[in-house]
């Protein structure tokens, strides 16, 4: 079978793989968890979380007495190599599952380096480029007011755009 590589995947799987995943301990479906063995190894795909935290519990799924960690994300090798910030939070929306995250970065991504972005200090004194900037910001106000989230907003029209724009 020719199938395209897979670089990761996830959510929610309804499994807790190991008896480490769940509270009280047992076993889920074991026909289930075969599959799902059977088809990470296929694309050898790894258990991020549980990769970086050994036997740790983490707990995705809490109902009444019961907690599991059924929510999970699967990545290559390659992938997991650039990954790290490996967590279980609360997300900011109502739901039942508390929700796995990852840092992964790009490897070819150039080195930035502490700091930030700075405009010199001899450009900022420039009276030309001071008063350039603040037409541009009068613009820029003007431009954000216009935007509004009660009547709607598009792809190409809303804050965010606009900002961007400015800063360009």
């Amino acid at each position: 079978m020719n199938l395209p590589k897979l670089d990761g995947m996830g959510g929610d799987y309804n499994l807790a793989l190991t008896s480490n995943d769940c509270m009280p301990a047992h076993v889920d479906n074991r026909d289930a968890l075969v599959a799902l063995e059977k088809f990470h190894s296929r694309f050898n795909l790894v258990d991020g979380w549980r990769q970086f935290n050994d036997n740790k519990p983490g707990f995705t799924f809490r109902q009444a007495e019961t907690r599991s960690r059924i929510d999970r994300i699967y990545l290559s090798n390659e992938f997991m190599r650039d990954s790290s910030d490996w967590d279980i939070v609360t997300p900011n929306i109502t739901s039942d599952h508390d929700m796995v995250t990852a840092a992964i970065m790009d490897p070819i991504a150039p080195f930035i380096g502490k700091g930030r972005w700075t405009t010199p200090l001899a450009i900022i004194k420039h009276k030309g480029f001071k008063e350039e900037v603040a037409q541009e910001l009068i613009c820029l106000k003007t431009e954000l007011s216009a935007v509004s989230y009660v009547r709607g907003f598009t792809n190409t029209s809303n804050k965010q755009t606009s900002w961007k724009k400015f800063k360009e």
